[in-house]
């Protein structure tokens, strides 16, 4: 059985170190990206079963690569990292799930946390991400 690939994107490098050791010890097999414009240049050689990624980060952020790779590749999924910041009132974190993230962590964040997302979305019956819960109507109408 092949171990599963994760591309981690992170312009910290030693964000990247900890937590590619991290996975790797995990048993995964880890690709490290120090900029979107790498991690979209190893998606184009490589399949990754998860994308790991920083929010904030020169050049492209992590949302704009958020919203290329669901767009190229649909089904993969994707966890977001962000130390905090807003755009336009909104939380990063906020915005990266509304992009198709399907999980999206604060930064700092405890290495086992992130382990526990991986597997939760790696290891769950579903490709896809839950259904939304259904809107409750208002009383009277």
């Amino acid at each position: 059985m092949t171990s599963q690939r994760i591309l981690l994107v992170d312009d910290d490098a030693a964000v990247r170190d900890a937590f590619g050791i991290v996975l790797e010890m995990a048993g995964y097999e880890v690709t490290r990206a120090a900029t979107a414009a790498t991690a979209l240049a190893a998606q184009g050689r490589t399949r990754f079963d998860l994308v790991v990624t920083d929010i904030v980060m020169p050049d492209m952020d992590g949302l704009e690569l958020i919203r290329v790779l669901t767009e190229t590749q649909p089904d993969l999924p994707i966890i977001a990292l962000s130390g905090g910041g807003d755009f336009g009132g909104l939380l990063y974190l906020d915005l990266a799930r509304r992009f198709g993230a399907r999980a999206a962590l604060a930064k700092p964040c405890a290495p086992k946390d992130v382990l526990r997302a991986i597997g939760d979305i790696l290891h769950s019956n579903t490709t896809q991400p839950p259904e939304a819960p259904p809107r409750r109507r208002a009383a009277g109408g």
